[in-house]
């Protein structure tokens, strides 16, 4: 009798072991909606089609809402997260540049001043599109886990998906666009970040 009570102890004990991070994905997954469904009330939408629809890891979001933009030089939303391999390669085959991250040609949206840029435009042979300056970004936010940090590098790899000049957001939000070519004065770019050796994904949109 205690040999087959002990057989229904571990066949309850590997079932949690199965319940629970299926438990915690659906709550990861919950999450991850609503945030989403929050974001797309404020951003064009037909600009977050690269973003997934759904995440079964962890994800962190970090958000600069249009109504801020014209103070602060830029908006956008940054996602970092994991992804298997076949969806990063899908999206890496969309994209219209590739960049390293610390390319000293990157046109970084809201850094530079005209003088600055007039200086970068003279040394480069081509600008990148305006691409946002996702290191600065991501190491010195406060709300985000050291553990993440650790494997965002210097090493990673931009992937430049749309990048479009013009008005995307209400006028009265838009940025005045110093630092960047009077082409560049206003407009969107979108993309990833991938650091391959660990499936880290880091997905874009920057607007200005």
């Amino acid at each position: 009798m205690k040999k087959k009570y002990s057989n229904y102890i571990i066949i309850i004990i590997l079932g949690l072991f199965f319940f629970l991070p299926a438990c915690n994905s659906n709550k990861i997954e919950q999450y991850y909606q609503s945030d989403l469904n929050i974001i797309k009330s404020e951003f064009p939408v037909d600009l977050l089609n690269h973003f997934p629809e759904k995440v079964n890891e962890f994800y962190k979001f970090k958000t600069i809402f249009p109504v801020v933009c014209k103070t602060n030089g830029r908006c956008g939303i940054i996602l970092i997260t994991k992804n298997n391999q076949v969806t990063i390669d899908s999206l890496i085959k969309k994209s219209i540049q590739k960049i390293k991250v610390n390319r000293k040609c990157n046109l970084i949206v809201n850094t530079f001043s005209n003088e600055q840029l007039m200086e970068k435009i003279q040394y480069c042979d081509s600008l990148s599109y305006p691409v946002p300056d996702i290191l600065n970004i991501i190491l010195s936010a406060s709300d985000i886990d050291n553990n993440i940090k650790n494997n965002i590098d210097e090493n990673i790899n931009l992937y430049i998906l749309d990048s479009k000049p013009g008005e995307f957001i209400k006028q009265e939000y838009l940025s005045n666009g110093i630092g960047l070519p009077s082409k560049w004065r206003n407009g969107y770019s979108s993309g990833i970040a991938i650091n391959g050796a660990r499936n880290i994904v880091i997905y874009w949109l920057e607007i200005w």
